[in-house]
């Protein structure tokens, strides 16, 4: 070990020492909390289950006030920099940018030119660790929740992973030079990071300029935000399936725009998958655009699904791959402003939803968690893409190989294509003559509300009928022929079925 390395050492020893007696504790503490509070906050299902379930929601305290506590001063962060640094040139140029677990400060440096110093809030990580465990605890004591059914100490774990990640700045560098070396978008820049100046409570790169999201949209026109779409969609595609990234806390603050060229800023929340993961998860999408007869529930397990869990929807999968993949099976352009994901998601699951949360991996909800950020990113831009188009340009290779894959079949023929109907049927009679005879693709009946009148749905309605359930019911038993509901009013008579 040389002698400049050793006394980097000593100065990064005598730097976090600094750090930690500029602590505030209730102001990290409160920050800590923030960063739990977001992150259980932004998963609209298990992880809102779990606040709920355990009752984290302290009516003391205000999530909007923890976000407003106040930067480390700007004289405190060069009393830090000159231990760290003795001998620097830099001069720190602007108040810092608070972050939920850090802030970062632009500084003016004649030998480096302008760079980023990302700083951790003192005493952060032993306020997070003390704080999980304390979840972990109280996670126990939810005896209410079947273990069996939702396992609220694995995806605590998982949040607690995910913090963990950010908070290592030398793992955060590393993550940034691999996705440096793979991804060769030309409208994706990465910024370079100086892993000789940096600790685990610092961390130095170039500083890089840029508008978040929101300000950047209103500079663009209606092409410019096509083309920021397409963009956006084609660098998950690439970093998911042909690289293996994802990005386990997505928000605004981890992306810099300058019109349609997008900057990637904050790595500590990248993790890496395993290839085969991906290549299974590509498989089933490519079965369902082609509707390949593939059997789902067998590639459900194979992609870390709990057997015994996913069998109670089993039937399901086919027809609810339609909905999750629905812009991949497009021949045309779609704005995702018009696709309601969560409603459709409700009407062939139900309650019997978190059967299928609770059977899966976490890396799976990982990759939804970032899928959706996409999702919310592009309804913003409010445009139409074509993302069959997209994924069979950007994923050419690994859609193929992703088609030689061979997984043993578990199951049987209902959870294939092959066992779902194809089309839905209307058929409406007056005094015994054909009024209206109509025939739609079998995807219609996720629209049924808007097909048939509204004095239909007032009369199924007063007869207990609630169509909602009768979708959910054709779904579990897998979307094989079957009468949905008929229906006599005075002198006319109404039968719906898939065929």
């Amino acid at each position: 070990m040389g002698t400049n390395t050793i006394k980097q050492m000593l100065n990064a020893a005598s730097a976090a020492k600094l750090l930690k007696n500029l602590g505030n504790d209730q102001e990290v503490q409160n920050k800590s909390l923030s960063h739990i509070y977001n992150l259980l906050g932004k998963e609209r299902g298990l992880y809102t289950k779990i606040v709920q379930t355990l009752e984290l929601k302290d009516q003391s305290l205000d999530i909007n006030e923890l976000q407003k506590v106040s930067p480390i001063p700007n004289d405190k962060i060069e009393q830090l920099i000159n231990e760290l640094y003795p001998n620097n040139d830099f001069h720190i140029s602007s108040e810092g940018i608070t972050a939920s677990l850090s802030q970062v400060h632009k500084v003016e440096s004649e030998k480096l030119g302008t760079i980023a110093i990302k700083i951790k809030y003192p005493d952060i990580n032993e306020q997070l660790n003390s704080q999980f465990r304390a979840l972990k605890l109280a996670s126990k004591g939810a005896s209410f929740i079947s273990d069996a059914f939702l396992n609220l100490n694995d995806h605590i774990s998982n949040l607690s992973n995910t913090v963990t990640n950010e908070l290592d700045y030398i793992r955060e560098i590393e993550i940034a030079e691999k996705i440096k070396d793979k991804i060769h978008l030309p409208f994706v820049s990465i910024p370079n990071y100086f892993s000789d100046l940096s600790t685990n409570d610092f961390l130095v790169m170039k500083w890089m300029d840029g508008d978040y999201f929101d300000e950047n949209l209103k500079r663009l026109n209606s092409d410019q935000r096509k083309e920021l779409a397409k963009r956006i969609l084609r660098l998950y595609l690439d970093m998911l399936f042909n690289h293996y990234y994802i990005q386990t806390d997505p928000n605004q603050g981890n992306f810099l725009y300058n019109g349609i060229n997008i900057t990637l800023l904050d790595f500590g929340s990248v993790i890496e998958l395993e290839k085969i993961q991906t290549d299974i998860l590509l498989y089933i999408i490519d079965a369902t655009i082609n509707e390949k007869d593939i059997d789902f529930f067998s590639s459900f397990i194979a992609l870390g699904f709990d057997k015994d869990k996913l069998s109670h929807i089993a039937e399901c999968l086919p027809f609810l791959c339609k909905q999750l993949f629905y812009p991949f099976t497009c021949d045309y352009a779609v704005n995702i402003k018009d696709w309601d994901l969560k409603g459709n998601f409700e009407k062939v699951l139900g309650k019997d939803k978190m059967w299928f949360r609770s059977s899966g991996p976490t890396y799976f909800f990982n990759i939804i968690r970032s899928f959706f950020y996409v999702l919310n990113t592009l309804k913003k831009l409010d445009t139409t893409i074509s993302w069959k188009f997209i994924l069979n340009d950007q994923c050419k290779d690994k859609l193929n190989e992703a088609r030689s894959i061979k997984i043993d079949e578990v199951y049987n023929s209902f959870t294939k294509f092959s066992s779902i109907a194809k089309s839905l049927r209307v058929l409406v009679k007056e005094n015994e003559k054909e009024k209206v005879n109509i025939t739609l693709p079998i995807s219609a009946m996720m629209e049924l509300e808007t097909i048939i009148s509204k004095e239909v749905l007032d009369t199924l309605n007063k007869n207990g009928l609630d169509l909602n359930r009768i979708i959910k019911r054709a779904t579990k038993n897998g979307c094989r022929p079957q009468e949905l509901f008929t229906l006599d009013k005075e002198s006319k008579n109404y039968k719906v079925w898939i065929e």
